[in-house]
């Protein structure tokens, strides 16, 4: 990290930090746990799904760090204060700044072969055409089900002496776990097709039952692995698609 790097992460750290350690953040907080403990209270909206491919020609969310993972770090501030500024709503952040644990793993063993049809709006979401990767009973045998996960512990590290520096003096910084996202619905359409899951579910549910069963046996022993390496996240803020 140059010199010119740092000033520029730590300018907007500095922004950050005043954001997330606001009173009304922590109001917020208290209204959720309020919230989810069957309280009545008015419910939190929040703004996820952002399409900040589309924005990122917007001088706030112009990058200007040289080095690649001083670039993450400022994508990630940028963004949040781009949020605060135009569409915040009720989000909240924590009264620190975590790190991602980096993980690396063998997965569930097969490839996506897609044809990528449009994607000229500079969105991180593109339009697909799936080829059938599971055509039939047998080709499940392809499916992993016991995927083997490892800590990165040296780039997790790097990550975390960059914030421990960029945000001296202003925020604790913690390194955070694993939010557990089992999309297996997300993943089959990809591999068998969308149109081939609709036909299955209609015309051969066993079979989908079948699939469902090998995706089921690889999320409980990824989470499994996740366990033995103790990195699933104890402070979740969200859960996705709740």
């Amino acid at each position: 990290m140059n010199n010119r790097d740092y000033e520029i992460l730590r300018k907007l750290a500095g922004e950050y930090t005043e954001v997330a350690l606001d009173d009304g953040i922590r109001e917020r907080e208290r209204r959720c746990r309020r919230h989810i403990g069957l309280e009545i209270v008015r419910p939190l909206v929040n703004i996820f799904e952002v399409p900040w491919g589309e924005l990122e020609n917007d001088p706030k969310l112009r990058l200007q760090c040289e080095d690649p993972r001083c670039k993450e770090l400022e994508k990630r501030l940028r963004r949040v204060l781009y949020q605060k500024k135009y569409f915040m709503a009720d989000y909240m952040l924590p009264p620190y700044i975590s790190v991602p644990v980096l993980l690396e793993g063998t997965g569930y063993g097969i490839a996506t072969s897609e044809t990528i049809i449009h994607s000229d709006t500079g969105s991180d979401v593109s339009s697909h055409s799936y080829n059938d990767l599971l055509p039939d009973i047998e080709s499940l045998e392809k499916i992993n089900t016991k995927p083997h996960v490892s800590i990165n512990r040296e780039e997790t590290d790097a990550n975390i002496a960059l914030a421990k520096k960029v945000f001296d003096g202003l925020m604790k910084v913690k390194q955070s776990g694993v939010e557990l996202y089992s999309a297996m619905w997300d993943i089959i359409p990809r591999l068998h097709g969308p149109n081939n899951v609709i036909n299955d579910l209609i015309d051969d549910p066993e079979y989908c039952h079948s699939i469902i069963d090998k995706f089921t046996t690889y999320f409980e022993n990824l989470h499994a692995e996740y366990e033995r390496l103790n990195v699933l996240e104890p402070e979740l803020y969200y859960l996705h698609c709740t």
